[in-house]
């Protein structure tokens, strides 16, 4: 941990409490906080008496701090970030002091996938926990950064219903509405309908088209018996829809980034001349930088073609059953069975060309059992538990790629660029056909120039002048004594070289036809289940002792499917030929007999443990040592080349975790200091990697996924909370991180003592809240602003900007402000709410990388400032 920050932090808070203490007398008259009870233990404890980095968010709470979605969680708790991955917003990335793979939780339930999570509104809801650190004992799947867990609300007692409209910026319009229905004396029943819809914010020059658009539809069912005291069975099904389409922009766009490593011209200069040549707008800075000085585009424009959305479909049914032996014994079981049906395209270059595009479909099967018996005796409390699961994956990924380019004799046999490209009149706004020939570019000044005309020498030891040395890592050319600087042919791969790489990755691989590589299905099988357990001793009043285990087996199947043979003999759709245009069934597409011939079995067992102790130093402070296990299991990356389909086996990686805390509660409950201090251990860190193409030798667009390294993570984290009157509350969320890679495997892509991806050094949140009676009713208002460092998006520095000597800054580094008011009547079943977002319209990227022929880096951007009103009426 950097010791400056360590001291501001450390200083901060107790500034922050000496201040207030000359504050008592005035304290005295102020409401304290109230009590806050989590379930994250398997039991109900209080926040300030348990062991555990863990924030907990009523649903009031998420409401005045306008957290309508996971993502909105970013920088509200410390040392959370929630963003996009490579391809945009539909399938995120949660990291918690910089470590990925957070599991999420729903009434108690794994969800199978993280697919559609960043921005699916959640009903009903009655709180959120959010844990920090490895949750490899209680929970364990898929939590070695931490778990978030979402509670919603049970059936009432009475007869009774909340209705929400909502309107505001981009066209939103939000409706929900819940009614509770009981039946007898002993069935409740709660019935949702919800849907949320708002227009895109990034326009597309070429068709119009408003980019960043999300549709959500919930239908819910939850149904609540308890025939006894001691008994209680709760059913809840629930339907989701969610629609949405990347709003992505581009940031950067560099020839150098290519030519730095060999490349003569890439795949963004290549375009640029022969579209310029063509007509057309060309592929530069001033034509497709979003808000670049003088250029074409404003901040919220591209030039994207690509129209069609992501879909996703998810369906899960739930039953948890409760009963109480007695005063000292309870038993739980939890079913849980869901399908996920998912279509995600990924146009990487988001641009009137098809650079390269990705269009996936999958469907994802899980269903799980889970027991639980919880002790609570007068020393001593424990919970044991079995869990039990089944998952099934089955998935089918296309691909397109440098379809524009028109291909003479020769060139793939002749095909043109409308084979799979574009349809015509989508491809360009300046009303040319975007139709590119490779001949503009071969004779164009770029493919003249020599490596000494950019000061490289490939030829040369020197890493000033062979770039390659530097920071390929061993991808890129190496030392070649025969290339003369002076001349054309001193590049590694020279114009002729992407001459030969166009009409290969369209045509003969088979990117825009059906072929075992680009048309390609797969299909897995994970069977596990898991014994956990944890013990409290309560030594005296003061002192306890905990002891938790998990005892996880696994059993991965992986086959490749047989995609081509099924639409051969009819049983299947064949993969689209035309660009931006998906399978007319996608769940049925997938639904593809497997090779036997590549069966990949792989077991997996690990054991976890915890252990931690508290103090109570008085009433109402404690303090706290823990020491914390987790885990993600192995698993086997396929990815596909020149060669065709390549299995690539990963090993599991665990993370250890020690933890010190402080919970205290001064001024007669008035000011809340909770404060924790980490150091965390990463072994085996499963990183993605660019692949090389097995029969060319050349870095690809595949990325799969390998050990690299171990890492290591410090922090601090502080949450204060202050009740200045009973009008006025303050406080203030901060944290600090500081991590690195290390301990490097010989064929990692990584960088020995850089920081992870998505570990912003600084998170802060901080609020005030004033309440008014006014117009004979209440006013509240809520004033909060939310800060995150600089951060790289991608976890792999070869997908940064600065592996290529160009300065763009990564995401981050950036204060978002929101306000809000609610008014409220007295003695009224109905409030007001309006909001404002991102007041400041601050600029914050959320998803993207940047690879090195490609020369640019494409990147999803959150929205500007947006506005809403809101009507809540309760019946």
């Amino acid at each position: 941990m950097k010791l400056k920050k360590l001291k501001v932090a450390v200083v901060t808070a107790l500034a922050v409490q000496g201040g207030l203490m000359a504050q008592v007398a005035v304290a005295q008259d102020t409401p304290a906080l109230e009590e806050i009870v989590i379930t994250s233990t398997r039991r109900e404890t209080s926040v300030q008496d348990t062991p555990l980095a863990v924030t907990a968010l009523s649903e009031e709470s998420l409401r005045v701090q306008n957290i309508e979605n996971t993502q909105d969680l970013t920088a509200n708790v410390p040392n959370v970030l929630i963003y996009g991955g490579g391809r945009g917003t539909t399938s995120g990335q949660f990291r918690m002091r910089g470590i990925p793979r957070v599991g999420t939780y729903v009434d108690g339930v794994w969800q199978v996938s993280q697919v559609g999570l960043l921005q699916r509104q959640f009903v009903e809801l009655e709180r959120v926990e959010v844990l920090r650190g490895p949750q490899g004992t209680l929970v364990g799947r898929d939590s070695t950064g931490g778990s978030l867990m979402i509670y919603t609300k049970k059936p009432a007692e009475d007869f009774g219903g909340r209705l929400l409209i909502q309107a505001g910026s981009f066209d939103r319009r939000d409706v929900s509405g819940s009614v509770d229905i009981p039946i007898g004396d002993t069935l409740r029943t709660k019935w949702t309908i919800a849907s949320y819809d708002k227009d895109g914010y990034v326009e597309s020059v070429t068709t119009g088209q408003k980019h960043g658009e999300l549709e959500n539809e919930t239908v819910r069912g939850d149904i609540m018996w308890t025939p006894t005291d001691k008994f209680s069975a709760r059913l809840i099904m629930q339907q989701d829809q969610q629609l949405q389409t990347n709003a992505g922009v581009q940031t950067l766009i560099s020839p150098l980034v290519a030519q730095r490593f060999g490349w003569q011209v890439g795949i963004a200069e290549a375009h640029d001349i022969a579209s310029l040549a063509a007509g057309g707008r060309g592929f530069s800075n001033q034509s497709q930088v979003a808000g670049f000085p003088g250029g074409q585009l404003d901040d919220y424009q591209n030039t994207k073609a690509l129209t069609s959305p992501d879909q996703i479909k998810l369906d899960s049914t739930n039953l948890t059953l409760e009963y109480e032996v007695n005063e000292t014994v309870s038993l739980k079981y939890i079913y849980a069975d869901t399908q996920i049906d998912d279509e995600q395209w990924a146009d990487f270059a988001g641009a009137q060309f098809n650079f390269f595009t990705n269009y996936d479909a999958a469907t994802r099967e899980f269903s799980s059992h889970e027991f639980q018996v919880n002790f609570d005796f007068d020393n001593f409390s424990a919970v044991v538990g079995y869990f039990d699961w089944d998952q099934e994956t089955m998935s089918r990924g296309t691909e397109f790629s440098h379809s524009d380019w028109s291909f003479p004799e020769g060139w793939g046999g002749g095909l043109g660029g409308s084979i799979g490209g574009p349809p015509i009149g989508k491809t360009i706004n300046a009303g040319v056909p975007q139709t590119l020939s490779y001949d503009d570019v071969l004779n164009s000044p770029t493919c003249a120039a020599t490596p000494a005309d950019y000061g490289f020498d490939f030829s040369s030891s020197d890493p000033n002048l062979n770039p390659s040395i530097a920071g390929g890592n061993g991808q890129f050319p190496s030392i070649n004594a025969a290339l003369d600087p002076n001349t054309v042919a001193g590049w590694p791969r020279p114009c002729t070289a992407f001459n030969s790489w166009v009409p290969l990755f369209a045509t003969v691989v088979g990117f825009n036809a059906a072929s075992p590589a680009h048309d390609r299905g797969a299909r897995a099988e994970v069977a596990g289940d898991a014994l956990f357990g944890e013990i409290t001793y309560f030594v005296n009043d003061a002192f306890d002792v905990t002891v938790g285990f998990r005892r996880h087996d696994q059993q991965n199947k992986n086959w490749n499917t047989l995609v081509q043979d099924a639409v051969a003999a009819g049983q299947v759709e064949a993969r689209p030929l035309i660009w931006d245009k998906g399978f007319a069934n996608p769940e049925g597409a997938v639904q593809v007999a497997v090779d036997p011939a590549s069966f990949r079995p792989s077991d997996f067992s690990k054991t976890t443990w915890k252990f931690a102790t508290s103090y109570d130093i008085n009433d109402d402070v404690m303090v706290y040592a823990s020491y914390t296990e987790g885990f993600n299991s192995g698993g086997i990356s396929t990815v596909a080349d020149s060669l065709g389909i390549n299995q690539i086996p990963f090993s599991p990686e665990t993370i250890e975790n020690t933890e010190f805390g402080l919970r205290g509660d001064f001024l007669d409950g008035t000011l809340r200091v909770n404060a924790t201090y980490f150091m965390t251990d990463w072994i085996d860190i499963q990183a993605g990697f660019s692949t090389i193409d097995r029969g060319t030798g050349d870095p690809i667009t595949e990325v799969f996924t390998a050990n690299a390294s171990d890492g290591e993570a410090s922090g601090v984290e502080l949450e204060l909370t202050y009740f200045v009157n009973d009008r006025l509350q303050l406080g203030a969320n901060l944290g600090f991180l500081d991590t690195k890679y290390v301990n490097l495997k010989p064929t990692a892509q990584l960088t020995e003592n850089t920081e992870f991806g998505g570990a912003p050094d600084e998170t802060y949140a901080v609020y005030a809240d004033y309440n008014w009676n006014v117009f004979e009713g209440d006013l509240s208002a809520r004033l909060s602003g939310n800060y995150f460092g600089n951060f790289w998006r991608s976890s792999l520095p070869n997908f940064r900007q600065d592996a290529y000597g160009e300065f763009s800054s990564p995401a981050g580094d950036i204060w978002r402000w929101n306000a809000r008011a609610v008014y409220q009547p007295n003695n009224a079943d109905w409030q007001l709410t309006a909001f404002v977002n991102n007041i400041t319209e601050e600029t914050f990227l959320n998803s993207g990388f940047m690879d090195s022929i490609w020369q640019f880096d494409f990147s999803g951007v959150d929205a500007p400032r947006e506005w809403g009103l809101g009507l809540e009426m309760r019946f």
